[in-house]
């Protein structure tokens, strides 16, 4: 019986022996151990985090996939906060800046960064991403020479500007205000900054409104293109009631008023008649008395002589004038409008010009 146990003792290690041999000498596990991060590029590849192969793809990747990276930002962001802002937000913009003329890219950048800024939970939870994220978009607008480029990220400024803390909007944003306010700039930019003025109105204290951003309406008002002085018009309610002002109402927006519905673009002059019943609330009673109404009146009446398209804002602006003027209206004013009303419910259609026909359609 010993020598058999010594025997089979024997047998069962030449056989361990073969065993590890095999496994040595198997082709399959022999090339598993070559694997090497350092000299195999695809295991390296593999290994990389979601960070590092979006800085790998905006360092050498073609465009669609920067423009992947740079749409599913937000999301990148969300998932490794710090790190993805410190290695991948820099070469996100180096790729704006570099391909300045890609719309598709600055679009998809413009709003990538609004839903970032949006994000509230992220922005607390890494604080430096709003003050980043703010810079650069106004890095990105300054650089745009393009004027869709730069409306985009001028619309993702008016977006954010809610989300922005008021030092940061009164001394990053503001600037940008005034700036792309300015007579040299495009048409279209212009019309933008008159949307931003109106957002920044709400932001900002009456002090800062009367300082600024209402003279900057003033001039947009006298601004040599219809739309500007249309777009700016629609906005002087905001204005008025932000100034929290019955006296710098009357100083800064009622001379605005007088000059726009005095404007020779019919277009205009509508935009107007469908604003001045917002701004009432916020002039005092003797303005109200002494120049809306014979404004109102004067106005009214040549609509009615002209019949272009301001008659339409007359007839649909009537109710409420007569209703926000009730405490100011004299009887020779009350019969005036009871008049206007009846006059304009006999209009016809031979009354009005074609065009105003054309838009109000059969």
């Amino acid at each position: 019986m010993g020598d058999m146990e010594a025997l089979d003792a024997e047998m069962t290690e030449e056989e361990q022996q073969d065993d590890d041999s095999t496994l040595k000498s198997s082709p399959v596990l022999s090339g598993a151990r070559s694997y090497d991060p350092d000299t195999d590029p695809e295991l390296a590849e593999m290994l990389l985090s979601a960070v590092d192969v979006a800085a790998n793809i905006l360092r050498d990747g073609r465009e669609i996939q920067k423009i992947s990276v740079i749409r599913t930002l937000p999301d990148l962001l969300d998932g490794h906060g710090q790190e993805c802002l410190d290695k991948v937000f820099p070469l996100v913009q180096e790729v704006l800046h570099v391909e300045s003329t890609n719309l598709d890219m600055h679009c998809e950048g413009a709003v990538s960064f609004r839903n970032i800024l949006a994000n509230r939970v992220l922005c607390t939870a890494v604080p430096s991403i709003a003050d980043e994220i703010l810079k650069g978009i106004l890095v990105n607008l300054n650089r745009q020479k393009d004027n869709l480029s730069a409306a985009a990220w001028l619309e993702t400024l008016v977006d954010v500007v809610d989300h922005i803390p008021v030092d940061a909007v009164r001394y990053e944003v503001l600037p940008v205000v005034l700036s792309q306010a300015d007579a040299s700039q495009r048409v279209q930019r212009r019309v933008i900054a008159s949307k931003l003025l109106e957002k920044l109105c709400s932001v900002l204290a009456p002090a800062d409104v009367k300082a600024d951003l209402a003279p900057c309406a003033q001039m947009l008002c006298q601004d040599s293109n219809a739309n500007v002085r249309s777009a700016i018009g629609q906005r002087l309610p905001t204005i008025a009631k932000s100034l929290q002002s019955a006296t710098d109402s009357v100083a800064l927006i009622l001379p605005c008023l007088i000059e726009l519905c005095k404007d020779e673009d019919a277009g205009v002059r509508e935009a107007i008649l469908n604003t001045v019943g917002a701004c009432m609330p916020y002039f005092d009673k003797e303005s109200l008395q002494e120049i809306i109404v014979p404004l109102l009146r004067k106005c009214s009446e040549q609509s009615y002589r002209i019949g272009d398209e301001t008659l339409t804002a007359v007839a649909k602006n009537l109710g409420s004038w007569c209703y926000n003027l009730r405490d100011v209206l004299s009887p020779a004013d009350r019969a005036w409008f009871l008049s206007m009303y009846t006059r304009l419910a006999g209009v016809d259609d031979s009354q009005q010009q074609p065009a105003n026909r054309a838009r109000q359609g059969p």
